[in-house]
């Protein structure tokens, strides 16, 4: 997920310079995961990604209650809060661009 959310959102990589912070592209990241545990591919990737991003909206959702009520711990609560909308923004253009491919 994080190869597909921008730095504003809790420091996603996604228009950085992986090969000067010396992070592996995405398909290099997943080819390693995938050798090292015997797998051929992960099917359904992209549906994965997506529900991770909707999963994590939902997780600062909670954070956006938790300052609502007076109750929020963090002193990053709201800058994390700020990135609901954006994040499930991300992640139905995520389901819409990738509709098409392979289930």
């Amino acid at each position: 997920m994080m190869y597909r959310l921008p730095p504003r959102i809790i420091g996603g990589f996604n228009g950085g310079d992986l090969k000067a912070l010396s992070i592996p592209s995405e398909a290099e990241y997943v080819a390693a995961y995938c050798r090292r545990t015997g797998r051929d591919g992960i099917a359904n990737l992209n549906f994965y990604i997506a529900f991770n991003m909707f999963r994590f909206a939902a997780i600062l959702h909670g954070i956006k209650g938790r300052i609502a009520r007076g109750t929020a711990a963090s002193s990053h609560a709201q800058s994390m809060a700020e990135n609901v909308e954006p994040l499930a923004e991300l992640a139905w253009a995520q389901i819409n661009h990738h509709s098409g491919e392979s289930r």
